[in-house]
């Protein structure tokens, strides 16, 4: 199973436990959404999606994953 670990963090935090998650994940790729290009979906058969939380909202550039590539990936798993 091909796994995808992308993430978005302001201080660090959110990085160091991507990180942690994808090198327990031996067929893992991982991505930072705000100094990578995020690689296509369809190539994996899973996303994990890590941010971090300020005032219960995750940070806004944790957002830019373009809706329609996060709606195919529901379509998918249905």
């Amino acid at each position: 199973m091909k796994i995808l670990v992308v993430y978005a963090t302001k201080n660090g935090a959110t990085k160091e436990i991507a990180e942690r998650i994808a090198k327990q994940i031996s067929s893992s790729e991982i991505c930072d959404v705000k100094s990578a290009e995020i690689p296509n979906i369809n190539d994996f058969d899973c996303v994990i999606l890590g941010s971090a939380i300020y005032a219960g909202k995750s940070k806004e550039y944790a957002n830019t994953i373009d809706d329609e590539k996060v709606e195919q990936l529901v379509n998918e798993l249905q």
